[in-house]
């Protein structure tokens, strides 16, 4: 797994393919190999492939374990200038997601087209009591040791023990942001793809219709019978088809094809 440094973040990150960059951003408690280890393989069959660990997150690391999304969204920013990338798609799976959204209107010029996947840019009133009850003072180990062990081994090298940092950053990130005002929707003017499971409970129809209204180049697709990500495992073919036909598309018109949203 290479690895850059940007100030005192040594921020490691997959890579794989060939052709125009494609910057793919993992969800909370996830790492780029965990959350696209099955997707990249079908991007790269087009793209340059660009999916990093985030700060406080699998490989890499900093001395710091504090962290939010608006950091990660400098951080990425950050990454992409390093390797000379002036502007380029970006897509993201929920925290992932909102980070690509951050990013875009922070630079609007730098996110050729945006994809979020299982995220609208809201914040989820049922996501917080979720993330709570792997909160450190609800001895997660004793009622969840499969997600806590797993929580350990994949982001070691980043919170090197303390894997209380992880959940406590990742809880107050997610009482905070999303935070986007109509205003910073408006500034998302690029081709703008939200992919979603129709069983998704942290994508409402209320949600999707604020950005309908207020981003000028959005659309949606739902695909039948998934949840929160419909890139992973039975729906990850579905997803890297959609996916690439829309960033294939979004180079003219930014609307997918008619073939394109069957799934929706």
């Amino acid at each position: 797994m290479p690895a850059i440094v940007l100030g005192d973040l040594e921020l490691h990150y997959e890579a794989c393919g060939q052709g125009e960059p494609l910057l793919l951003l993992h969800g909370s408690f996830s790492t780029a190999r965990h959350s696209f280890g099955t997707l990249m393989p079908m991007l790269a069959r087009e793209r340059l492939v660009l999916a990093p660990d985030f700060r406080g997150h699998g490989q890499t690391r900093c001395p710091s374990l504090a962290w939010d999304v608006p950091q990660l969204a400098v951080d990425m920013l950050d990454f992409l200038s390093a390797l000379g990338i002036a502007s380029c798609p970006v897509a993201g799976h929920s925290m992932g997601g909102d980070c690509a959204m951050i990013m875009a209107t922070l630079a609007p010029s730098r996110v050729a087209s945006l994809l979020a996947i299982g995220t609208a840019g809201a914040r989820n009133p049922g996501l917080v009591p979720y993330l709570e009850k792997f909160a450190p003072h609800n001895a997660p180990e004793t009622r969840y040791p499969r997600f806590i062990r797993a929580l350990k081994e994949r982001h070691a090298q980043a919170h090197r023990g303390d894997w209380q940092a992880l959940v406590r950053a990742t809880i107050q990130t997610c009482m905070r942001y999303p935070d986007f005002s109509d205003q910073d929707l408006a500034r998302l003017a690029m081709p703008f793809l939200l992919l979603h499971g129709d069983q998704d409970p942290f994508v409402s129809e209320g949600e999707v219709e604020r950005l309908s209204r207020l981003c000028p180049r959005f659309e949606r697709v739902r695909l039948a019978g998934q949840g929160h990500s419909p890139h992973q495992g039975a729906g990850a073919e579905a997803a890297a088809g959609i996916m690439l036909r829309f960033l294939a598309d979004a180079t003219g018109s930014g609307k997918l094809s008619a073939r394109s949203a069957t799934s929706a």
